[in-house]
């Protein structure tokens, strides 16, 4: 299983590394930018991780990371950090609703399982 983390990691490292096979010169000059990205991705990460804490672990935070990381992420975001704020609660909220839904909300949940 991966590791909220390794998830943060992840996405850093695509986003910065998204090009090419980086040489040896340029990952130390970005490995500090690396280090921060990750960093705050992960705290980010776990300001979220109350929404899903009824859902046994940390385990679905780092599928929804990576699921950002494959589907939503692009390197001029870099840098920035409310977009991952927002996708990453966006995702939590959908998986683990935080009130009641009706049939319509439900209906809508049942078109993304469907996709």
């Amino acid at each position: 299983m991966e590791t909220v983390k390794d998830a943060c990691k992840l996405l850093s490292k695509n986003l910065i590394w998204w090009q090419i096979e980086p040489d040896t010169t340029q990952i130390d000059k970005d490995l500090d930018e690396f280090n921060e990205m990750t960093d705050r991705f992960y705290e980010i990460a776990k300001k979220n991780f109350f929404k899903v804490e009824q859902l046994a672990n940390g385990e679905v935070l780092a599928l929804a990371i990576n699921y950002i990381d494959r589907a939503i992420s692009l390197p001029p975001l870099r840098g920035h950090y409310s977009w991952f704020d927002n996708t990453l609660s966006v995702l939590l909220e959908m998986c683990n609703p935080n009130s009641l839904l009706t049939k319509k909300e439900i209906k809508f949940i049942e078109c993304l399982e469907a996709v």
